[in-house]
């Protein structure tokens, strides 16, 4: 029997005074070439001047080197300057029991907290935090979202007791507040998120559901016909239908929840504005 590849955490660091990305259209391309690169990823979260990845090694290595130049590259073009921006890759740490991949999971996924770039792990969006506890692409989805929940926000930076996974409730929630989750939830922007397909039928459907059963005015509201917003809608959602649907339950509990913001720049600059190089 093929013995299963043994598990490494990985890391890559930008150069001294410099951070990956400038605002949230760079974040989310690295992101994105990080998620394609390690479909096999047990965590992963993108900082603003390192990633971490733990995965099997299976070439791992080589293919976090194709993820730095690629995005290199990309993000020379788009800023139409000189493409440096990685230190050469350090060694991979390998993992060497369960017990030391769930803490090196923990250590990960903390990251952002133990950063102080938030208060809790949920509210970073570039980790698979959000979608291993079921509130983000359900392709990721631990086997028990709720105990790693409580195992890794179980933290001083965070809540020693560990904080709560937001609940489904029902009742009428703001289209604004609807449309922020959908975007959290998809990892879109704003100008994005009215324009996605699969974004304004999760709009529709979560509206729909938070009591927006107007659906001329939600037509309106996202600039297409009637008739666009009956097929986007489909059969209505109900309480006893949402589990069939986990886009739409990642929503509606992401709905209204502050660990949820749009992906818009914090009054007085980015998420990362004031990160410590």
């Amino acid at each position: 029997m093929t013995q299963p590849a043994p598990m490494i955490h990985l890391t890559a660091r930008a150069l001294p005074g410099t951070l990956l990305f400038h605002d949230w259209t760079e974040a989310l391309e690295l992101w994105r070439r990080l998620l394609r690169a390690f479909p096999d990823a047990r965590a992963l979260c993108l900082m603003p001047n390192h990633p971490h990845v733990v995965t099997p090694d299976d070439h791992a290595r080589a293919r976090l080197t194709g993820v730095m130049s690629g995005y290199a590259r990309w993000r020379g073009h788009h800023r139409d300057q000189d493409a440096a921006c990685w230190q050469p890759q350090p060694r991979a740490e390998p993992i060497p029991d369960a017990a030391h991949q769930r803490r090196t999971v923990r250590y990960v996924l903390l990251n952002p907290c133990r950063g102080n770039l938030v208060a809790d792990p949920l509210a970073w969006p570039l980790s698979l935090h959000r979608d291993l506890v079921g509130l983000g692409d359900p392709a990721w989805r631990a086997r028990d979202p709720d105990a790693l929940h409580r195992y890794v926000s179980s933290d001083p930076t965070v809540s020693v007791s560990g904080t709560e996974l937001p609940g489904l409730y029902a009742g009428r929630a703001s289209l604004d507040a609807i449309e922020a989750a959908v975007g959290a939830v998809l990892r879109l922007q704003p100008s994005d998120a009215r324009v996605c397909p699969p974004a304004r039928k999760l709009l529709v459907r979560a509206a729909w559901y938070r009591d927006h059963t107007d659906l001329p005015a939600l037509a309106a509201h996202l600039g297409v016909s009637r008739s666009g917003a009956y097929k986007l809608l489909g059969t209505p959602p109900t309480r006893a239908s949402i589990g069939e649907d986990p886009w739409l339950s990642a929503v509606l509990r992401a709905t209204g929840d502050p660990r949820f913001p749009a992906l818009t720049p914090r009054r007085g600059g980015a998420y990362w504005s004031d990160w410590r190089l």
